[in-house]
């Protein structure tokens, strides 16, 4: 029942809790930025994502945005 709830909290929240390379276990570093204990991939949620695009181009569009980021 565990692994139905770890799969259901990754569905509704879009945070990362395992690694794509190499299915360990992944912690919040910071700014939506999460990384592995086993491997040091790092990985980011939606937050994340948003604002690593506006660190890179500034403000811009919500469209633009999404375009970018999905």
């Amino acid at each position: 029942m565990n692994d139905l709830r770890a799969v259901e909290l990754l569905i509704i929240k879009n945070k990362p809790v395992e690694c794509e390379c190499c299915n360990g276990k992944m912690f919040y570093q910071s700014g939506g930025v999460y990384k592995c204990q086993d491997c040091g991939d790092e990985q980011m949620d939606d937050f994340g994502k948003v604002k690593w695009f506006l660190d890179e181009n500034g403000p811009c569009t919500s469209m633009m945005i999404l375009k970018a980021t999905g």
